[in-house]
């Protein structure tokens, strides 16, 4: 009998190239609605020349808009990175998008929707080319809050590591306040994430301190208690 050979993994070139190919090529996950204006219109002629009016996305599902674009991508890390673009770009919000029409025998009708920073993106994904981890996670974190905090400067290596929740350290009460009050990440959006969930440096007493993803490592934390009792361990990405 044949040995099943073992799939060999992509390079980091070719996992940013399917990226952005998966990019270009996705079919939106967006919920969107619209109004027919059919005032010109025969009623007894099937209503065939019905116009759009007053098109507006309803919703944007990240994670599996997010899935897709990383389907092809296994360094974790990298995918971190070209996730945290995505929303960088606010592809979230439902202002960033817009749609192409066009005219049918019955009326117009919705051919397309996009998202309208979609060639900005492209372009940040292929900038993580040439870098080191060290240097995607910094630069992403630059692009997203303009500037690295001391605390990462001195950083020499990420790696990601599974931590006890227990372990994990988040200081600014206020803010995790504020999402768990008020978050733009759906329910269920990190039931089964695959992803590292956030950025964390060590601290005293065998601590990480969360410097970024406060709100995913807040929401996981509420799901994990909610869904998978039991289930105390969260991935992140340690810098040391």
């Amino acid at each position: 009998m044949a040995r099943s050979k073992t799939p060999k993994l992509l390079t980091t070139q070719q996992q940013i190239e399917l990226a952005c190919k998966n990019l270009r090529s996705l079919r939106w996950d967006v919920d969107y609605k619209y109004d027919t204006d059919c005032s010109e219109c025969d009623a007894n002629d099937y209503h065939r020349n019905c116009v759009i009016k007053n098109f507006r996305i309803e919703s944007v599902n990240m994670k599996k808009i997010s899935a897709s674009v990383l389907a092809n991508v296994h360094e974790p890390i990298l995918g971190y990175c070209i996730d945290r673009i995505l929303h960088i770009s606010e592809m979230y919000n439902t202002y960033s998008w817009d749609y192409q029409k066009s005219s049918g025998y019955y009326g117009e009708e919705i051919d397309d929707v996009t998202f309208t920073g979609a060639s900005s993106i492209d372009e940040r994904i292929w900038e993580l080319a040439q870098m080191t981890d060290v240097e995607r996670i910094l630069k992403v974190l630059e692009w997203e809050y303009g500037s690295i905090l001391p605390i990462l400067k001195t950083v020499k290596s990420f790696a990601v590591e599974n931590v006890e929740i227990a372990d994990v350290a988040l200081p600014n009460d206020h803010y995790v306040a504020k999402v768990k009050v008020n978050s733009r990440y759906e329910q269920g959006m990190y039931d089964e994430w695959e992803l590292p969930l956030g950025i964390c440096v060590p601290v005293s007493n065998g601590q990480v301190k969360v410097v970024d993803g406060y709100h995913r490592v807040t929401k996981a934390i509420s799901e994990r208690a909610a869904i998978k009792k039991g289930d105390t361990i969260l991935q992140v990405i340690v810098g040391r």
